[in-house]
């Protein structure tokens, strides 16, 4: 079992406050809304953690530990877990390790799109019920919106970034547009916190190769409604700074790209809708801000010149002009 307690303040800095009703989004996420989901994307090997209990009072949830060693009852299976973020880290990563990547994308972009067309109603009188409840978390798309958008101009004045004043005046309306969209956007039901870290992977132990069991999602306290391409610009962007830092990092690099081009593939086979210039836009931004907020580099020419990559991407997003992008795993993932 595992408790979580909601302090009034967010867990990547404790100068931005976020509510601790948030708590009440994410329980309500693990009881009401995997009831509906997970019928809808049958069978999957992803799975939520199951709710115990929530005390209000307290702020204080009790969950299924899904990432747990323990022994299947049925199999008579023991199994070891590990996060997604993890295994695209690991020094100790197989070849085989990459089709497991590859594997997790895939389901997890089957999962996404499930969760995307069950928040659109997309024949689903429940759809209503759900998004009436999540559509006022409003918290948790502001501070989204405040910390993909809000600090980007911030960030470049503390690397030194230079930017001539029309490019002031772009970055200053795609801010503007797109922190307008997130907040007001409420197209489908989102999972709003959708990256590596928050990816759990379970595996039969003793298994040679590893053996995949289940994938688990957890920490839903940033399900709201908002538009779609959030989750999958929001995966893309920790991936993508993981690859720019750590591009010589052997068989994980390979499996760390996997698992978004993976996702990204399964969700188009989907029929799940990539918005390019949107999902650009996310990416750049959470670049620019995340580069303060994560530890990625004490190097500050190297921060500097992330950051440039990343206003260059928004900027070629807004034109159009994918031609100028050169970055090899936005390629990719955008079929480029």
């Amino acid at each position: 079992m595992i408790l979580k307690y909601a302090p009034q303040y967010a867990v990547i800095t404790p100068d931005i406050p976020f509510t601790p009703e948030r708590q009440e989004f994410e329980a309500f996420a693990m009881q009401e809304l995997a009831l509906v989901l997970f019928p809808l994307t049958s069978p999957t090997i992803v799975t939520l953690p199951r709710l115990i209990f929530h005390d209000r009072t307290n702020h204080i949830l009790a969950m299924e530990d899904v990432g747990l060693d323990a022994t299947n009852s049925e199999k008579k299976q023991e199994t070891s877990t590990m996060s997604l973020k993890d295994l695209c880290r690991s020094s100790s990563i197989t070849s085989n390790d990459i089709n497991v990547a590859d594997r997790v994308g895939t389901e997890l972009g089957k999962f996404l799109f499930g969760l995307h067309q069950c928040g659109r109603g997309i024949g689903l009188a429940e759809s209503d019920k759900l998004r009436e409840t999540f559509v006022r978390n409003t918290a948790a798309r502001q501070l989204d919106a405040d910390t993909t958008f809000g600090g980007i101009m911030q960030s470049l004045d503390e690397f030194q970034v230079a930017y001539s004043a029309n490019e002031k005046r772009i970055l200053e309306r795609l801010i503007q547009e797109t922190s307008f969209e997130m907040m007001n956007n409420f197209e489908t039901i989102i999972m709003g916190d959708f990256w590596y870290g928050n990816i759990l992977l379970k595996f039969q132990t003793g298994a040679e190769p590893r053996d995949l069991t289940q994938i688990g999602v957890i920490d839903w306290e940033f399900t709201t409604c908002g538009p779609l391409f959030v989750d999958l610009a929001h995966f893309a962007s920790e991936i993508w700074l993981q690859d720019r830092f750590h591009s010589d990092n052997g068989l994980a690099s390979i499996a760390n790209r996997r698992a978004a081009v993976s996702l990204f593939a399964s969700y188009r086979a989907c029929g799940g809708y990539i918005d390019c210039k949107k999902i650009a836009l996310y990416i750049g931004g959470h670049v620019c801000c995340f580069l303060r907020f994560s530890n990625w580099t004490d190097d500050m020419e190297q921060r500097k010149t992330v950051a440039r990559e990343a206003i260059d991407l928004m900027l070629a997003a807004d034109s159009g002009n994918w031609t100028s992008v050169n970055d090899s795993l936005i390629r990719e993932l955008f079929e480029l």
